[in-house]
């Protein structure tokens, strides 16, 4: 009942995580009209005969708006305000300066102020007008004089130092004629910018003239045939093509039409959400009844739409830029990888809804994202999966490449500068290195990169201290370990944990090795002087001192669950035996003193592990090695588990038990293959003799 009642609320869980991951993705798409037509120009029109579904203005494209915005801007004028009060101080400083100097002589005076009169009356620039070239492109300015606008040549206007060397030039050729007393005058004193540039004035006419310009040209009228199958999209026709797209998404308002189209898109949302879910369900049942697994896998689906969402809003960003396939990765590192490849799927299909060239997109996003799970099979060290970036890229070199001559089928037709973005794109896929540690901290993951690091014998202190201390015992985890990756292999469970979990599954045994026969040498067994009781409990606590260690070296708890589950609730049999046989008649001996703490194994990297544990133990000590002997052997270990009950909490089927029965004896008769026996040299012994 309990059982059945955690069953009903897991169902409820689910539910409301794919009612949320839908939610958030709704969320995240744009929610104007998508155009559903891919078309290039250039090439011919791929669908059916198209048909204006509302009458619609035809936009004027980037080059022509760029020619009338040339066109009108001949007509612009900057508005400068000409200060009078600035001339007239200077020159009333410069009639002074005579009269000190000469007295009253009229006609020189007169001559220098009018060169000065004359430079003023143009007007005189500031020099960060100059400097910043607001009059390149400008023949003629607007002068606010006394609040009445009057145009001016720019030629005929002064810089600072354009008025400068006018007014020494005629000052000069004046001093030959009179005093040289007035010499003395220096021009720069007299000399100020009278010229004020009004921006604002400035900005408002710039845009009143490029306001003016008609954004369209020309109507379609609702019915009239844009372009009919097998046409060449020319450059009008993809004019008008890039004219009705803008006039779907610009399409407002809650009427029925827009309903629709917000209906449409959750049902889109809901059935990618309800396949991905049905997958796992039907794929992997053992993840679907992990709700950290489930949530972890809809929270990424989640971050990556509305992340890719995101960039595609910023024009100066290629949606190539966000790294689909470093989300592959992830689910990948957790979940494996037919998931990680159907996830990526799910992506590259919802972001290409919005992305630009969606069929472009979803292809190479594709093919870049499977790239990249399928890349990191091999790998055997976290460091070597940055090759994975040099994978990536290429695989989109090689979509694009392939794509780009079946379309255009001419190398110089090819947009080179894309592969700026998959460059970008393959670096980026690097993240999932700080991702997944961030991942496995949140929700007590565990990943491959980190399985593969435990399992290197040579950089873990633990097993190193296993293969100094108990040498015998790492021999034997060394073989366990083998035998379980190939099994787990076979059933298509997780075989990087089932070998990180066997290579640790008996490091308790540190801690009093010679009692375990694999490490005791020279016949001597310190269970001769001990009772079965006090034996029993010294095998037992193998577990408990390796459940103990692991955690003072901070092993992951998935690990741990190896150390606890080996040997489930099963008895230490050869002890348990001994006691019965050597009570006395009618004495009753306590099983729970020969038996191990459990609990049993819950998954099938756990049952593999037990397994493998006790078929390698008991094929040592067979004496007949034969492939009959042990077949025999194989099927009694996994008939007895059964039969105890051992096996019962792990999602493991008897199908998959017969292809471990199998699988153990493959690989036993290959480690116990019969060696040819070499001939001895008789004619090197009779000459040593």
């Amino acid at each position: 009942m309990n059982k059945n009642h955690s069953s009903k609320w897991h169902i409820v869980y689910i539910v409301l995580i794919c009612i949320f991951t839908s939610a958030m993705l709704f969320i995240a798409f744009p929610q104007d009209k998508n155009f559903r037509y891919e078309y290039r120009e250039g090439k011919p029109w791929r669908h059916e005969t198209l048909y204006a579904p509302f009458s619609f203005a035809i936009a004027k494209n980037s080059t022509e708006l760029q020619k009338e915005k040339t066109l009108v801007m001949k007509d612009y004028h900057p508005y400068f305000e000409l200060n009078g009060k600035i001339g007239r101080k200077n020159i009333q400083s410069l009639r002074e300066d005579i009269r000190r100097l000469e007295g009253n002589n009229s006609f020189i005076e007169d001559w220098y102020v009018a060169v000065l009169d004359s430079v003023y009356r143009h007007g005189i620039l500031q020099q960060e007008v100059v400097n910043n070239g607001l009059l390149d492109s400008v023949s003629e300015v607007s002068i606010l004089r006394n609040r009445i606008v009057e145009l001016e040549k720019v030629d005929r206007l002064y810089s600072l130092k354009n008025a400068f060397a006018y007014v020494s030039k005629h000052w000069q050729d004046q001093g030959l004629l009179s005093s040289k007393r007035l010499s003395a005058l220096e021009p720069s004193k007299y000399i100020e910018a009278n010229m004020t540039y009004q921006k604002d004035m400035s900005l408002k006419a710039q845009n009143e003239l490029i306001g003016g310009i008609s954004q369209t040209r020309g109507m379609v009228q609702e019915g009239e045939r844009i372009v009919a199958q097998g046409d060449l999209v020319t450059p009008h026709i993809y004019n008008i093509l890039q004219s009705m797209q803008m006039k779907i998404k610009d399409v407002g308002g809650m009427n029925v039409d827009t309903l629709l189209v917000v209906l449409g898109k959750l049902i889109f949302v809901i059935t990618l959400v309800i396949l991905l879910i049905l997958y796992i369900y039907d794929f992997y049942p053992e993840i679907s009844q992990n709700l950290k697994q489930v949530l972890y896998l809809f929270v990424l689906v989640v971050i990556a739409v509305t992340s890719a969402r995101l960039i595609s809003e910023v024009k100066s960003l290629n949606l190539y830029l966000f790294p689909v396939s470093t989300f592959a990765i992830l689910a990948y590192s957790f979940l494996g990888r037919r998931i990680a490849i159907f996830t990526n799927t799910i992506l590259v299909v919802m972001i290409g809804y919005f992305a630009p060239s969606g069929y472009e997109y979803v292809f190479l996003q594709f093919v870049a994202g499977t790239a990249a799970v399928m890349s990191l099979r091999t790998l055997k060290k976290r460091g070597h999966w940055v090759l994975t970036s040099v994978v990536v890229f290429v695989a989109f070199l090689l979509g694009y490449l392939s794509l780009s001559l079946m379309q255009d089928g001419n190398l110089s037709q090819i947009n080179w500068s894309m592969l700026k973005w998959f460059s970008i794109h393959a670096l980026l896929v690097n993240l999932a290195q700080p991702l997944a540690y961030v991942s496995e901290k949140a929700f007590g993951f565990i990943s491959d990169f980190t399985l593969m690091e435990l399992s290197n014998t040579n950089q873990q202190e633990l097993l190193r201290r296993l293969s100094k201390e108990a040498p015998g015992t790492f021999q034997h985890s060394n073989q366990v370990a083998n035998l379980s990756e190939r099994a787990a292999m076979e059933i298509e469970a997780d075989a990087n944990l089932a070998r990180a979990g066997a290579f640790y599954h008996d490091i308790g045994k540190m801690l009093n090795p010679t009692f375990y026969t694999e490490n005791q040498v020279g016949g001597v067994n310190p269970h001769d002087n001990l009772t079965p009781e006090e034996s029993a409990k010294i095998i037992i606590d193998h577990v408990i001192d390796g459940v103990a260690l692991a955690k003072r070296h901070n092993l992951p708890k998935s690990i741990v669950d190896f150390i606890t589950s080996h040997h489930g609730k099963g008895v230490t049999g050869y002890f348990y035996i001994m006691s019965k046989n050597r009570a006395e008649d009618g004495e009753e001996i306590d099983k729970e003193k020969f038996s191990y703490p459990g609990p049993n194994p819950v998954t099938k990297e756990q049952a593999v592990v037990m397994i493998s544990d006790a078929v390698e133990a008991a094929s040592r000590s067979l004496k007949d090695k034969s492939e009959e002997s042990l077949k025999k052997l194989i099927d009694q270990i996994i008939d007895s588990k059964l039969e105890m009950g051992q096996l019962d909490n792990a999602p493991i089927t008897l199908a998959e038990l017969t292809s471990l029965k199998r699988c153990y004896l493959e690989q036993l008769v290959n480690v116990y293959h019969s060696r040819i026996a070499y001939p001895k040299d008789k004619k090197k012994t009779k000459k040593e003799s």
